[in-house]
Protein backbone atom coordinates (compact mmCIF):
# COMPACT_ATOMS: atom_id res chain seq x y z
CA UNK A 1 0.00 0.00 0.00
CA UNK A 2 1.18 3.22 -1.04
CA UNK A 3 1.23 6.54 1.47
CA UNK A 4 0.39 9.61 -0.16
CA UNK A 5 2.08 12.87 1.87
CA UNK A 6 -0.47 15.43 1.91
CA UNK A 7 -0.66 18.29 4.13
CA UNK A 8 -3.28 21.06 4.48
CA UNK A 9 -2.51 24.28 2.20
CA UNK A 10 -3.70 28.20 2.71
CA UNK A 11 -6.88 27.36 1.44
CA UNK A 12 -7.53 24.66 4.18
CA UNK A 13 -6.48 27.61 6.81
CA UNK A 14 -8.68 30.17 5.13
CA UNK A 15 -11.57 27.60 5.66
CA UNK A 16 -10.95 26.89 9.04
CA UNK A 17 -11.10 31.01 9.60
CA UNK A 18 -14.45 31.30 8.04
CA UNK A 19 -15.52 28.37 10.08
CA UNK A 20 -14.28 30.19 13.10
CA UNK A 21 -16.16 33.09 11.83
CA UNK A 22 -19.55 31.42 11.75
CA UNK A 23 -19.39 30.02 15.27
CA UNK A 24 -22.37 30.56 17.53
CA UNK A 25 -21.87 33.08 20.16
CA UNK A 26 -21.99 30.54 22.89
CA UNK A 27 -18.41 29.26 21.57
CA UNK A 28 -17.13 32.65 20.28
CA UNK A 29 -14.27 31.95 23.41
CA UNK A 30 -13.58 28.93 21.58
CA UNK A 31 -13.71 29.85 17.92
CA UNK A 32 -11.63 33.16 18.77
CA UNK A 33 -8.90 31.43 20.18
CA UNK A 34 -8.92 28.59 17.46
CA UNK A 35 -8.93 31.33 14.69
CA UNK A 36 -5.86 33.44 16.44
CA UNK A 37 -4.02 30.45 16.74
CA UNK A 38 -4.14 29.27 13.47
CA UNK A 39 -3.61 32.86 11.68
CA UNK A 40 -0.52 33.11 14.14
CA UNK A 41 0.38 29.81 12.47
CA UNK A 42 0.22 30.95 8.91
CA UNK A 43 2.22 33.83 9.65
CA UNK A 44 4.80 33.10 11.63
CA UNK A 45 7.60 32.04 9.10
CA UNK A 46 8.87 29.30 11.19
CA UNK A 47 6.51 27.38 9.52
CA UNK A 48 6.66 23.18 10.52
CA UNK A 49 5.77 21.98 7.39
CA UNK A 50 8.08 22.31 3.90
CA UNK A 51 5.78 24.44 2.26
CA UNK A 52 5.45 28.22 2.88
CA UNK A 53 1.89 28.90 3.54
CA UNK A 54 1.42 32.59 1.70
CA UNK A 55 -1.24 34.60 3.18
CA UNK A 56 -3.88 35.62 0.89
CA UNK A 57 -6.64 38.58 0.97
CA UNK A 58 -8.95 35.79 2.25
CA UNK A 59 -7.02 34.25 5.86
CA UNK A 60 -6.85 38.49 6.34
CA UNK A 61 -10.36 39.23 5.67
CA UNK A 62 -11.92 35.84 7.75
CA UNK A 63 -9.22 36.53 10.64
CA UNK A 64 -11.40 40.06 10.87
CA UNK A 65 -14.53 38.65 10.29
CA UNK A 66 -13.54 36.51 13.47
CA UNK A 67 -12.46 39.44 15.65
CA UNK A 68 -15.43 41.44 14.65
CA UNK A 69 -18.12 38.77 14.94
CA UNK A 70 -16.79 36.90 18.00
CA UNK A 71 -15.26 40.13 19.80
CA UNK A 72 -18.05 42.49 20.04
CA UNK A 73 -21.10 42.43 22.38
CA UNK A 74 -24.16 40.57 21.39
CA UNK A 75 -27.07 42.40 18.00
CA UNK A 76 -29.53 44.19 19.20
CA UNK A 77 -32.19 42.76 21.68
CA UNK A 78 -35.78 42.12 20.46
CA UNK A 79 -37.87 45.08 22.79
CA UNK A 80 -41.35 42.60 22.90
CA UNK A 81 -43.52 45.34 24.37
CA UNK A 82 -43.07 47.67 21.24
CA UNK A 83 -42.33 44.86 18.72
CA UNK A 84 -39.67 47.15 17.88
CA UNK A 85 -35.47 45.74 17.90
CA UNK A 86 -33.47 48.31 19.88
CA UNK A 87 -29.79 48.67 20.53
CA UNK A 88 -29.04 48.50 23.45
CA UNK A 89 -25.81 49.33 22.69
CA UNK A 90 -26.85 52.61 21.15
CA UNK A 91 -29.12 53.62 24.11
CA UNK A 92 -25.86 53.34 26.46
CA UNK A 93 -23.49 54.86 24.09
CA UNK A 94 -25.73 57.99 24.31
CA UNK A 95 -26.84 57.81 27.83
CA UNK A 96 -22.52 58.04 28.88
CA UNK A 97 -22.03 60.55 25.51
CA UNK A 98 -19.50 62.11 28.11
CA UNK A 99 -17.94 59.15 29.09
CA UNK A 100 -14.30 58.51 27.30
CA UNK A 101 -15.24 55.10 26.58
CA UNK A 102 -18.48 52.98 26.17
CA UNK A 103 -18.51 50.22 28.41
CA UNK A 104 -20.29 47.47 25.88
CA UNK A 105 -17.17 48.77 23.08
CA UNK A 106 -13.97 46.90 23.79
CA UNK A 107 -11.16 48.98 22.36
CA UNK A 108 -8.47 46.37 22.04
CA UNK A 109 -10.65 44.76 19.71
CA UNK A 110 -10.86 47.50 17.44
CA UNK A 111 -7.23 48.11 17.73
CA UNK A 112 -6.60 44.47 16.51
CA UNK A 113 -8.81 44.69 13.55
CA UNK A 114 -6.87 48.00 12.38
CA UNK A 115 -3.50 45.84 13.34
CA UNK A 116 -4.50 43.59 11.17
CA UNK A 117 -5.71 45.69 8.35
CA UNK A 118 -2.30 47.58 8.27
CA UNK A 119 -0.46 44.29 8.10
CA UNK A 120 -2.82 43.71 4.91
CA UNK A 121 -2.09 46.66 3.36
CA UNK A 122 2.01 46.07 4.21
CA UNK A 123 1.78 42.70 2.41
CA UNK A 124 0.06 44.56 -0.85
CA UNK A 125 -3.30 43.13 -0.44
CA UNK A 126 -5.74 45.77 0.14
Amino acid sequence: RRQIEMEPDETTYVQLLRACSLVPKEDSKKGLILAKRTFEMMSSSSQPSTTTLLMTEKSYFYMMKCLVNLSLPPLPSLDEEHNIQVDHRLNDSINNRNNEKDDNIDAKDDDEVISLFKECANDGLV
